[in-house]
């Protein structure tokens, strides 16, 4: 179930990226996404569609399913109310992973935007070395 739900949230979030207009400077893009303010902002904004999403209610899919449920008063009725059936911290564990995972993004972006001046210099460096090859 964790699977589905993180799948679900991937595409939410994907969604309008890709919809947005591509950008010339990735340098800004590792920049903005490096911020640790952002990194907030992206892992509340996240929780709240996580939380959003344990709200919809599936029972309809569910007795559609295994109609051993329909009737049945214990039966779930929303998405959270699968996800925490075997743990009732679940929706907590998502959320702390969440903000675990968009943490090691932003890491990682402060980190790359570190590295591309290097990685630059050598290019250039591995570039020259070939015009100067006289073969």
């Amino acid at each position: 179930m964790y699977r589905f739900a993180a799948t679900a949230l991937l595409l939410i979030a994907a969604t309008p990226a890709a919809a947005a207009p591509p950008k010339d400077d990735a340098r800004a893009a590792l920049t903005v996404a490096g911020n640790p303010m952002v990194d907030k902002m992206v892992a509340a904004r996240l929780a709240a569609v996580t939380h959003a999403l344990l709200d919809v209610r599936i029972d309809g899919v569910i007795h559609a399913a295994d109609p051993a449920y329909a009737g049945d008063p214990g039966a779930p009725r929303t998405l959270r109310d699968v996800v925490t059936r075997d743990d009732p911290d679940a929706e907590r564990h998502m959320v702390e992973r969440t903000d675990r995972a968009v943490a090691t993004v932003g890491r990682a972006a402060r980190a790359t935007d570190k590295l591309i001046p290097q990685i630059e210099a050598l290019r250039d460096t591995f570039v020259q070395a070939l015009n100067d090859d006289p073969h």
